[in-house]
């Protein structure tokens, strides 16, 4: 058991970079409700059930398969983690390119000029 998990890890290195992309596919596999259901888990995590925790598989009790997010809102996913790192960055190139309006409630720099004599 433990060789043919090994071994099936190896076989996105043999396949090369089309091998990496493959082994990702699974973790962006999310539908609109997944999205909508996980960030609501996120941000209000005590409406979740006590059982809801918990991964769910499919297959018999000796096979089993682990689901894709599509399937189960405890699976990891790549999609929310992406899309934030996305839309901080977004972000702050708005906040850079609007200058010195603080968007993060920082304090604003003075530009440098000592003319104020």
């Amino acid at each position: 058991m433990a060789t043919d998990r090994f071994n099936e890890t190896l076989k996105p290195i043999e396949k090369g970079w089309i091998g990496y992309l493959d082994a990702l596919k699974d973790y962006f596999d999310v539908t609109n409700s997944y999205v909508l259901k996980k960030l609501r888990a996120i941000i209000l995590p005590f409406t979740i059930k006590k059982d809801d925790w918990k991964r769910q598989y499919s297959g018999c009790e000796f096979q089993d398969e682990v689901l894709t997010p599509r399937s189960d809102l405890q699976a990891p996913d790549l999609y929310i983690p992406t899309m934030a790192f996305v839309t901080f960055i977004l972000l702050t190139g708005a906040n850079q390119a609007m200058g010195s309006i603080p968007l993060f409630g920082g304090a604003t720099v003075p530009d440098g000029d000592a003319s104020s004599d």
